[in-house]
């Protein structure tokens, strides 16, 4: 659908309303002008009348001066007729007429000021007191004339004015337009697929200048939608493939038993027995593994009901859990301050946190060495924060965020020695923080290794 240009519309629109209004404003002139004009002709035909000696009008003018009356009159000398009241003419004298029969007649009928067509004449009618009509009329071409010149003038005047005010309105209009043109031209490129277009710097008047600004900002959120599109995009494919990974082992011992049972290549009992107890433990693997890929699909919702628990009560008791799994490491468990640090949340799902950054630490934290796991308040900020520190090999600088991602590991292998699970328990462990107002991050141990820092909301009051 064709629409006419901004530029275009607010030229129309203000010449329009002008043209409107200087129309009317000359129209009430020009009727001006002719009302002034008549009434001086009026005042000229009054004096005509009293230098004639027929009866004055009906209002009253200045008493003439005869001299100067005499002196116009004999340079522009009006027409005198003197009629009967049945319209028949008596006498004529000044100007020749050229008045038809009829129009007598209806002269005769008529008294004061009156304009005839037909000849184009002025007339002033008054009548004696004995009965005779006194008829003195001036032409009205220089009446006519002069109009004529007063609307050509206007005219003029106006069609300056209107090619002024095109002419300031034409550089007004492009200087308000432009910068809006350039704009609608970087949106539909924009629109067309052309994210990286520069705006351009800001331009024109304030609204069109943080309308310039508005947009940028625009451009710039959906360049980072569309990068965070992207990677969301990535980040799945390389889930899928992952998980792909992690399950094709579990499935393919299972398929390898399976068939060897089939074929009957499992003779003995122990075979048989043996056969039995790795098929059990992959399919144990493969529930694990499901439950936790559940979980992360889960993400922001839990149907733990919050209760109000201590952090400092919980985290012991995961430490004293940890060295019953893992009797060669030395545990240590250091509570930052007395008293109970209270969290409301899912005393289930930080147990299982805590619990996921313990053996990640205790499968990395050689056996000389001690882990040490606290619990402290961080008053500035009204939050509980749990650390567990490892003396291990450490975290890549580049890979401190990249660690929570699910299945991630540090080596292109992408091996698993079968015993450290499927690289899912800190992805865990984060979304658990979060769900809880808190976050999970990760720095470098002091001489070596990595601490895990839990931090989440504590209980106000």
């Amino acid at each position: 659908m064709s629409r006419f240009s901004l530029r275009w519309v607010l030229l129309a629109s203000v010449l329009g309303a002008i043209t409107i209004a200087f129309t009317g404003f000359a129209v009430y002139l020009d009727g001006v002008e002719q009302t002034n004009r008549l009434d001086d002709i009026d005042a000229e035909l009054i004096r005509a009348g009293r230098s004639g000696g027929e009866p004055p009008p009906g209002r009253p003018g200045p008493e003439p001066n005869n001299e100067t009356v005499d002196e116009e009159l004999d340079t522009n000398p009006p027409v005198r007729l003197v009629l009967a009241q049945d319209g028949s003419l008596i006498a004529s004298s000044g100007a020749p007429h050229a008045f038809k029969s009829v129009a007598l007649v209806e002269l005769a009928s008529i008294g004061g000021f009156t304009t005839t067509s037909d000849p184009r004449l002025r007339a002033l009618i008054a009548r004696s007191a004995g009965g005779r009509v006194f008829v003195t009329a001036f032409p009205l071409d220089d009446f006519d004339s002069a109009v004529r010149r007063f609307r050509v003038a206007l005219a003029a005047g106006g069609g300056v004015i209107l090619a002024i005010v095109a002419l300031v309105l034409w550089v007004i209009t492009g200087f308000l337009s432009r910068p809006v043109v350039r704009m609608a031209d970087v949106a539909n490129r924009i629109a067309a697929g052309d994210l990286d277009t520069p705006i351009g710097p800001p331009s024109g008047t304030r609204e069109t200048a943080d309308l310039a600004v508005d947009l940028e900002q625009m451009v710039a959120r959906l360049r980072g939608a569309l990068d965070d599109s992207n990677r969301s995009r990535e980040a799945t494919e390389l889930l899928i493939a992952d998980m792909a990974h992690e399950i094709r082992t579990p499935l393919t011992a299972l398929k390898g038993y399976s068939d060897l049972y089939a074929q009957g290549m499992l003779e003995e009992s122990s075979d048989v027995d043996r056969a039995m107890s790795r098929i059990g433990s992959e399919s144990e693997r493969l529930s694990v593994l499901a439950n936790a890929l559940l979980q992360l699909a889960q993400e922001g919702t839990s149907d733990q009901q919050a209760e109000l628990f201590d952090a400092v009560e919980l985290a012991g008791e995961v430490a004293a859990d940890l060295r019953a799994a893992y009797p060669e490491q030395d545990i240590e468990f250091r509570a930052g301050e007395l008293g109970p640090l209270m969290v409301n949340g899912s005393r289930d799902q930080l147990h299982q946190a805590i619990l996921n950054l313990g053996s990640n630490a205790c499968h990395h934290n050689p056996q000389s060495k001690p882990i040490i796991m606290s619990a402290i308040r961080d008053a500035d900020v009204g939050t509980v924060r749990i650390s567990v520190a490892d003396q291990g090999p450490g975290v890549d600088p580049a890979d401190s965020d990249r660690i929570f991602l699910p299945f991630f590991r540090s080596d292109a292998a992408r091996s698993r020695d079968g015993q450290h699970g499927a690289g899912l328990g800190l992805a865990i462990a984060r979304q658990i923080a979060e769900q809880h107002q808190g976050a999970l991050t990760v720095v470098p141990t002091p001489g070596g290794g990595a601490t895990f820092v839990l931090t989440v909301a504590g209980a106000s009051g």
